[in-house]
């Protein structure tokens, strides 16, 4: 597997409150599965909804609104901010997800994977 094929780095520092060089200022991605993906950068979170029937964005100051109650999608200061993010934002959406090796040398059985998971019972 080709390493360069992620740009990864451990959180655990941020999350324990040890943030290293570099961290504060990193721009994150947060794909969600519900069909809400978002970036973080500094202080700043773009929240956004694609799909043919609803689109949406939410802006959001997490050093000064930490429970995300003040939407600034629509306030000028922030205009320019909201471009970089919404292009760095499609830019990763869009790029080709790595070819991932299967690790176990044989897939479960159906039966196996149904045990595994408690499905079926």
């Amino acid at each position: 597997m080709d390493p360069q094929a992620f740009d990864s780095r451990s959180l655990r520092p941020v999350v324990t409150g040890r943030p290293g060089e570099g961290d504060e200022s990193r721009t994150l991605l947060i794909a969600s599965n519900a069909g809400w993906p978002a970036v973080r950068r500094g202080a700043l979170k773009l929240i956004t909804r694609r799909n043919w029937v609803y689109y949406a964005r939410a802006l959001f100051d997490i050093d000064a609104d930490p429970g995300e109650t003040v939407n600034l999608i629509d306030d000028p200061r922030f205009e320019q901010d909201v471009v970089e993010l919404n292009d760095w934002l499609e830019s990763e959406l869009g790029r080709p997800i790595a070819d991932l090796p299967f690790i176990a040398d044989e897939q479960p059985s159906r039966g196996d994977a149904a045990a595994a998971t408690g499905v079926g019972r």
